[in-house]
């Protein structure tokens, strides 16, 4: 294989798509979070491309990667491919359309991708739709990104992508987290990427769920289901190795040691209309509620809240905008959790805190008017417990925070403030003496929004302030 992608490679990288191209039908990267899977992922579908093996790659992933997929096929397909990504909207039957008026040639001459959720190919009536439409888009290349949501073979979800992928000519799974109880999680997702490793040369035949947990695991207790040890792991891990490339942040050692990672997000379009017009007029009625802002700082700070999933009208109450990037948060920090990871979560307004605090379902907070002694007592249980994986800080409260370095290396930017000292500082808390491990910052952006507009003036250490008030149609484009 001849391919020089259009972004240079880390070893590991170079290593894992040697490994894919030596595999028939595909492999699994199984690969820490911020090892760079999507990468892989686009230089062997380039590869398989420019091969004349593959035209229609077909990505299923979670919520928070659905706005990924597309950012990065332009930043690591070759740019002497043409290529398309489609990322269907709405209800089901708009989905279908959507998925059906991609332009497939006879002869291909372009990359298709088509992104959807998992949960976009679950049966939910008789018809299975989506099913008729990805059956007559027919992928040539089947991507699962974050593999193990489908560990469960009996889950909805599982059953689909099994289906998928048998009619995939190439497989290929990416998950930090394949084992996220024990090696039965296996089965499930490997049988996507090629039913056979589990065959069962006595029976002639793939072996049920029932015949792996049977082979491979010894269950007992007062219920039966209780297991007790597992057998034949020699056997199991002769049948799997051969497709498995496995990856940890602390071995890659040519790595950056910070990655920042924009996690791009589409608001839902009627919110997306009143934000525009908002942003233009600087005045709206939402929800029967109107909400104006008289002075353009004004108009920032609404546009910012509208971002963050809430707003104030006139009279100052708050008011429910889109839930689009909470649920986008909400499937980061499943991932990363199922990566056995703590995070931290920094967000600029209290409201924004509450959310996410339950959201996410932790009880661990620190904001402005929380004592010193509290702080400690967070922190403390953040590094000592096992219970306390999420804590959420309110941009600027996060001073004399020490030792969160030790047990943490993800941090989330839900929302900031305009304050370049309290962004630098915030990334303090991770970066700093002690920190041991490759750090990645993820900040949640609403796609051509002022959240854009923020990010830059506190890379580029700017007055976004004063930015606005000179040219207040930046608001507008929000770039």
């Amino acid at each position: 294989m001849k391919y020089k992608p259009p972004v240079k490679s880390y070893g590991h990288q170079k290593q894992g798509l040697k490994h894919l191209w030596k595999t028939k039908g595909g492999g699994a990267a199984f690969w820490e979070p911020g090892t760079g899977k999507t990468k892989l992922a686009y230089d062997y579908a380039s590869a398989l491309f420019l091969k004349g093996e593959v035209s229609r790659v077909l990505v299923l992933c979670t919520v928070n990667a659905l706005g990924v997929w597309p950012d990065q096929a332009m930043v690591h397909i070759h740019g002497s491919i043409p290529h398309s990504t489609h990322v269907p909207t709405g209800s089901i039957s708009e989905k279908v359309k959507q998925i059906r008026a991609i332009e497939l040639d006879e002869f291909p001459t372009r990359l298709n991708i088509l992104v959807l959720n998992y949960d976009s190919t679950i049966r939910r009536d008789k018809k299975w739709e989506i099913m008729s439409a990805l059956e007559e888009y027919s992928a040539d290349l089947l991507i699962l990104d974050e593999s193990q949501k489908v560990k469960n073979s009996s889950a909805k979800r599982a059953k689909a992508a099994h289906r998928l992928g048998g009619l995939a000519r190439y497989v290929l799974l990416l998950t930090g987290t394949p084992l996220a109880k024990n090696y039965l999680d296996l089965y499930s997702q490997l049988k996507v990427l090629n039913p056979s490793i589990w065959w069962d040369e006595d029976r002639q035949k793939v072996m049920s769920w029932t015949d792996f947990r049977n082979r491979y695991a010894i269950f007992g207790g007062r219920s039966g289901f209780e297991l007790r040890r597992f057998i034949n792991i020699d056997d199991l891990k002769a049948r799997y190795r051969p497709w498995v490339t496995s990856v940890f942040k602390r071995d890659c050692l040519d790595l950056p040691r910070v990655t920042d990672v924009v996690v791009p997000i589409h608001m839902d379009s009627d919110a997306r209309k009143a934000y525009d017009l908002f942003a233009k007029e600087g005045i709206v009625v939402w929800r029967r509620r109107l909400i104006e802002a008289p002075i353009v700082l004004t108009k920032l700070l609404r546009l910012q809240e509208m971002t963050g999933g809430f707003v104030h009208d006139e009279m100052g109450e708050k008011v429910d905008f889109q839930e689009d990037k909470m649920a986008t948060l909400i499937s980061l920090v499943e991932d990363l959790r199922e990566a056995g990871q703590k995070i931290l979560i920094f967000a600029r307004f209290k409201w924004e805190m509450d959310a996410i605090q339950v959201a996410v379902g932790t009880e661990a907070a620190i904001r402005g008017g929380v004592s010193s002694k509290a702080r400690q007592l967070i922190v403390r249980e953040f590094m000592e417990s096992d219970k306390t994986d999420a804590v959420v800080i309110q941009i600027g409260s996060g001073e004399a925070l020490d030792g969160l370095q030790h047990v943490c290396s993800n941090a989330i930017y839900y929302s900031t403030d305009y304050s370049w000292e309290n962004f630098g500082q915030s990334r303090g808390r991770l970066e700093r003496s002690g920190q041991t491990k490759p750090i990645t910052f993820y900040h949640l952006h609403c796609v051509g929004t002022v959240d854009k507009l923020v990010h830059r003036a506190l890379i580029h250490k700017s007055n976004l302030e004063k930015e606005v008030m000179r040219d207040p149609s930046i608001l507008i484009t929000g770039a």
